[in-house]
């Protein structure tokens, strides 16, 4: 049961990212974004994101590929 929830969690703070980062690049153009703006907005360490995606263009493929 618990690694069950641990990996919802991680997908659900993984989808988060993506989504934040998507309207970012998008409002605020890629170039402006960095991963402390994705962290803050989705009131996350810039580490967590960089332990799921491990570079801002690694995020952005994420983003686009869906």
């Amino acid at each position: 049961m618990g690694i069950n929830c641990i990996s919802e969690d991680q997908n659900q703070i993984r989808q988060q990212i993506k989504e934040t980062a998507r309207l970012l690049f998008n409002n605020r153009g890629y170039d402006v974004i960095e991963l402390r703006d994705i962290a803050f907005a989705v009131n996350v360490s810039e580490d967590i994101i960089t332990s799921i995606f491990l570079s801002k263009d690694e995020l952005l493929e994420a983003v686009w590929s869906e």
